[in-house]
Formats: C-alpha cells, sequence, structure tokens
C-alpha cells in the first residue's frame, strides 16, 4: 500500500505509533542529522534511536574552539554543526541535551544547530556527551584558538582514551605567553599541531610529551632540550632554526639510546657546516636510493646522505637540502623493493676535520681512516658498554666516563693486556712506608665504567696471592707496566691450579721496554696443571693455553670418547657476539670524546699527558 505524506499536514505523524520493525526501518533510511533530530523529541525517542538502530560507519567528532561541535561521517558530505551561545530572548524551541532542557534553534539550510547556555563551555561538554552516547563514538579533532582555554580540552582527555588530533591556532589573534604553555605542556593528543603565536618569549624546560607526530610550523620557542626530552614518532620544526652542533649532539643521544621510538626529525638550517654536523660520529656515505614512508604519509626520500648505526642495529639516514634549508633524519631500511642501487657506499670519517671519503670497505682501512684504534676494546674495556642490553643506560655511561677521564688525567694508567706483568703501588696508612707496591700477571680484566677491577697473581713462598684492584680507586698511586705481552685467553684463572712457576714473578723486576709501533707479542705458552682435583672442570673448558687436560682428568677407557666442552654451541650461535659486545660505532663515539677531552685540556695548559693511546699504533 502507497502512502503519501503532504508537507503541509496539520497534524504531525506519529512514527512510533507503528509496528515496532516498520519505524526501526524508516529510522535506519534516515540521515545522520535527521536522526539525532529525532532523538530529541522525546526520551523514548533517544534510547531508541541508541539501542535499535544501526549507526553508519566513521562517524566521528569534531570540536572546534570551545563552543562548536561537528557531527559528521567519513568520506561524506553529511555533517551537522551544533555551536552552543550564550543566552539569548530569540524565540526557540526546547530540546533536551543530556538530560538538560534548553532553548535549540535549527537552520535546515545550514544543517546547524544552535543551542544556548549559560556557559558555553558546559554546553559543549553535554552535547559530546550526548553524541557520544548516542552515536557510540568519541571526539577525534580539536581546534583551539586564543580564546579558548584548556578547560574544553583537559575534560575531553579524560573522558576518553586517545584524542587523534589537536591543532593549536592563532589564526589572526596572539595567544598569551602562560595560555600556551599550558596547552602545550597538558596537551595527551596522538598528533599535535601547533601554528601559534604568542606575546612574549617563551621556553618550556621540561616538557615531556609523549605522540606520535609533533609539529610545530609557527614559533621559535622549542629548544635542543625540548628534542631530546620528547617521546614522538615524528618531529617537524619549520621556523625554530637550529645549528649544525646541537644536531650533533642530537645525533649523538640518538645513538647512546635516546628518543628510541623516532622514526623522522625534519628542522631547518641557517648555515651548514657539515664537519661540524658528524665531528666525533662514526658515519658512512651513501648513494644508494632509498625512500622512507611513515605510518602518517610522510615521504623522505633520500639520494646522498649519512648512514648511522645505533648499538641495536637501527640504521638511520641524514642529510642537508640546501634549496628548502631543511636538515631531514629518518630510520630507513636496510633494503627492499624500493630501494635503487646506483653506487656502492663510501666509509666517512668522524674527525674534527672535514671528512674525506674512502673507497675501501675493509676493516682496517675503515679504522685508520677514521683515526681508530684497532684494539681499542682490549686496551679500554673500562670503556666499553655493559654487555648486559637491560643495563645499559645512556646518561650513566656518559657521566661515568667524564669522570673517568678526569682520573686519567690525574694518574698515568698504562697500557696492558690479560697476560701483561704489572705492578700497582697503593697508599695503605697501616704500613710504615705507607705504601705498597704488588707485582703479578693480570690474569683477568672485568666490568664496565668505574666499577672495572684488574687481578693480579703472584706466588710469594710458594702461596699463590691474588689482588684484586678497582682501576678507578684513588688509593691507588702508580700503574706500571713491566712486561707488555697478551696470553692466548682473555681468562687466566686456571693459574690457580698451575704449577706454581707459571706464575712467580720477581718484586724487583725491571721494565722491559716495547719498541713503539710493533705488534703486541702473544706469549703462546701452554701452562701445565697440578693433578685433580680441580676448582674447576679444565677439561671442558675452550682454554687454549692449557696442556692436556682431557688426558690428566680423564680415566683411560674414556679416554675414546668425544670430548664435549661446557660452551660447545657457541660456535654455532650466529649472534653470540652481536648481543654481548660494544658496536664500532660507540667504540668511535667514545674514541672521540677521549680526543676532544685531551685537545681541550692540552689547549688550557693543564696536562701534556695522552690518555688515548696504543703501543701498536703508534705513529
Amino acid at each position: 500500500m502507497n502512502t503519501t505524506v503532504s508537507a503541509d499536514m496539520s497534524s504531525p505523524f506519529n512514527l512510533f505509533r507503528l509496528p515496532q520493525l516498520a519505524y526501526i526501518d524508516i529510522i535506519n533510511k534516515m540521515s545522520l542529522n535527521d536522526q539525532f533530530l529525532t532523538s530529541l523529541c522525546s526520551r523514548k525517542a533517544y534510547f531508541i534511536i541508541k539501542n535499535l538502530c544501526r549507526k553508519p560507519k566513521g562517524i566521528i567528532l569534531d570540536v572546534r574552539y570551545h563552543n562548536v561541535v561537528i557531527l559528521k561521517v567519513e568520506g561524506s558530505d553529511e555533517r551537522l554543526v551544533i555551536g552552543q551561545l550564550d543566552m539569548s530572548n530569540e524565540p526557540a524551541e526546547r530540546i533536551k541535551i543530556n538530560g538538560q532542557s534548553v532553548n535549540g534553534l535549527y537552520a535546515n539550510h545550514l544543517q546547524a544547530l544552535g543551542t544556548f547556555w549559560e556557559e558555553p563551555t558546559v554546553g559543549s561538554m553535554n552535547v559530546i556527551e550526548n553524541l557520544s552516547n548516542l552515536f557510540d563514538t568519541n571526539v577525534e579533532f580539536m581546534l583551539i584558538e586564543c580564546d579558548s582555554g584548556t578547560r574544553l580540552m583537559n575534560w575531553v582527555q579524560r573522558r576518553q582514551k586517545t584524542l587523534k588530533e589537536v591543532h593549536i591556532s592563532s589564526k589572526d589573534g596572539v595567544f598569551q605567553t602562560e595560555d600556551l604553555k599550558t596547552i602545550i605542556m597538558n596537551c595527551k593528543a596522538e598528533t599535535i599541531k601547533i601554528e601559534a603565536r604568542y606575546s612574549e618569549p617563551f621556553v618550556i624546560p621540561n616538557l615531556r610529551m609523549k605522540c606520535q607526530v609533533f609539529e610545530c610550523l609557527i614559533g621559535t620557542w622549542i629548544s635542543l632540550h625540548n628534542l631530546m626530552t620528547m617521546d614522538c614518532i615524528e618531529i617537524n620544526i619549520r621556523e625554530k632554526p637550529f645549528t649544525c652542533t646541537e644536531m650533533n649532539m642530537f645525533i649523538n643521544y640518538w645513538l647512546n639510546g635516546g628518543s628510541p621510538r623516532l622514526k623522522t626529525l625534519q628542522v631547518v638550517f641557517n648555515d651548514y657546516k657539515e664537519h661540524e654536523l658528524i665531528e666525533g660520529i662514526f658515519v658512512r656515505w651513501n648513494s644508494k636510493e632509498k625512500v622512507y614512508v611513515s605510518a602518517h604519509g610522510t615521504v623522505f626520500q633520500f639520494h646522498e646522505y649519512f648512514e648511522v648505526r645505533r648499538s641495536d642495529g637501527v640504521m638511520a639516514a641524514f642529510d642537508f637540502n640546501f634549496n628548502t634549508r631543511f636538515f631531514r633524519f629518518a630510520n630507513v631500511p636496510a633494503g627492499g623493493p624500493r630501494s635503487r642501487q646506483k653506487n656502492p657506499f663510501t666509509v666517512f670519517s668522524c674527525k674534527s676535520e672535514p671528512a674525506s671519503a674512502a673507497t675501501s670497505t675493509n676493516k682496517a682501512n675503515r679504522e685508520e681512516l677514521a683515526g681508530l684504534i684497532p684494539a681499542f676494546p682490549e686496551i679500554y674495556p673500562d670503556f666499553l658498554q655493559s654487555p648486559v642490553w637491560n643495563r645499559r643506560n645512556a646518561l650513566k655511561e656518559e657521566l661515568e666516563r667524564q669522570d673517568m677521564l678526569e682520573r686519567r688525567m690525574n694518574i698515568d694508567i698504562p697500557e696492558f693486556y690479560v697476560g701483561s706483568i704489572v705492578a700497582v703501588t697503593s697508599s695503605d696508612k697501616n704500613l710504615g712506608s705507607k705504601d705498597h707496591r704488588f707485582v703479578g700477571i693480570c690474569i683477568r680484566r672485568e666490568k664496565e665504567g668505574l666499577l672495572h677491577q684488574f687481578t693480579l697473581r703472584n706466588t710469594i713462598e710458594n702461596i699463590g696471592v691474588e689482588v684484586m684492584y678497582d682501576l678507578y680507586n684513588p688509593t691507588i698511586k702508580k700503574i706500571e707496566t713491566l712486561k707488555l705481552e697478551k696470553r692466548l685467553d682473555n681468562d687466566l684463572g686456571y693459574l690457580v691450579d698451575a704449577l706454581p712457576e707459571y706464575s712467580t714473578f720477581d718484586f724487583h723486576m725491571e721494565p722491559q721496554a716495547h719498541p713503539a709501533g710493533t705488534p703486541i707479542p702473544v706469549n703462546e705458552v701452554k701452562v701445565k696443571l697440578k693433578n685433580p682435583p680441580w676448582t674447576r672442570r679444565w677439561e671442558i673448558s675452550s682454554c687454549r693455553g692449557i696442556e692436556d687436560t682431557w688426558t690428566q682428568a680423564t680415566p683411560w677407557f674414556k679416554r675414546k670418547l668425544h670430548k664435549t666442552l661446557v660452551n660447545d654451541y657457541e660456535k654455532y650461535d650466529l649472534i653470540a657476539d652481536y648481543r654481548t659486545s660494544s658496536t664500532r660505532e660507540h667504540e668511535a663515539f667514545v674514541q672521540s670524546q677521549m680526543q676532544k677531552f685531551e685537545r681541550e685540556r692540552h689547549a688550557a695548559g693543564l696536562t701534556r699527558r695522552r690518555i688515548l693511546k696504543s703501543a701498536a699504533s703508534y705513529k
């Protein structure tokens, strides 16, 4: 049966007198605006639309200023603007929003509803609550201007888990400085975009902001410290210029574990100085084209750029565009279908002077080019990172390095290895001479940073004596290397069970000079152990400096069996060293810090002592 309803009917159409299936079908065919306006008719209509009817997909709420709420559907032109106005005497209908009765006017040609409240901000809160409950949606976008305040933004952030985007814009006005600072510090949206002029310059010393995308298109208030303390995935700064030295500090901060979630950074340079940008950083020059597309649509296309690698294996690329004056930094994939090989990469040095390229990727050439010491992990194990990844702390390591360098300016710590003969003179108030000197072979070096220790062993009157020293103990007055050499193993703990002659040294032993520039000799002597039992099962260890222990410790009828080592599986572990060792980039960074420290002290005339040195690499 066809039913025609005239627009000029004198009596209203009673929708809810129809059968339930009929009026639900009618409501489902309504537009979003009609459903909302119908819900304002009565409490029954509100609950029917909320609980029984089908809602369009992709309904979102936008909040503009402090008094405008926009209800719309993604991918559609359908929208309803609801404005909250001050009380007015204009004729209006009485409607209920979120249980409160207020005056309202609807303009059909504008698709806008005006509601009148004593406080427009409170009205916006009620409208948002009403729409959120009715259509099961949340606020996704907020536009904040000079007179918006923070009350509505804070309320929205408390009532829902996430707020997708906040746009802070001054438009034709100017923010008061304190108001803008409060908005920035309280905003917790996923994307924050700032285009705001302000009345007076200001700084935010501790900006602990966590978001996905941060854009500051207008304003010079942001600082390098802010970039380091922000926890963002993408950062885009347009107006505030930074220096190459500041970006050098930021890259070093990132290499030492800072800003772990950062994917892209884009800032402006006033003056580009390449040697300042890469000073102290182990970088590679690459001309293999790479394209990075972020999850939020940011596209970085690199043609010729520098590459750096963090200790956890994450690679990053950075370059400078002379046309746009933009410095770009991004985590880029190692390869993939969007990469196109042009030329093989070349290695760049990390000296303080302008770097030069090399065409060879050989490890020794790379270290020589960069001015590195190849045996740095063996000479300076105290400057390495902790082998336990979750114990690495960039700030702690930085502070400890400064203390260690200052200590090395007060005492000459020579080069020595496990297997070298070392003499240590320390102060002891209980002795008559107040000094105690001990000579022995270095059997162990362990721990990192200020906690680094080394152990000396000697046999005195047929009694083995081991003394453990803290390398940075202030009671140590002098360390001497009497004989510079290495052994086959990095731990000589088996000397405890060896014959006494292998660890007996004269306390009056004269130092033996090592010719500068010659390799460190390796003593390949194999010690003979006493008869079992031993302190450890040396026969199943992988020590190369022990004479045949399998025959000595195994009964004759078992000697034909396969000898299994306790760590025999390590030869199959492809990333054993990767998990526990320090990276070349970190070693290069530490060496550059040591060189810089030396230059500063030498220039100030405080000392002429060298800290970074190697007998084998001396020129």
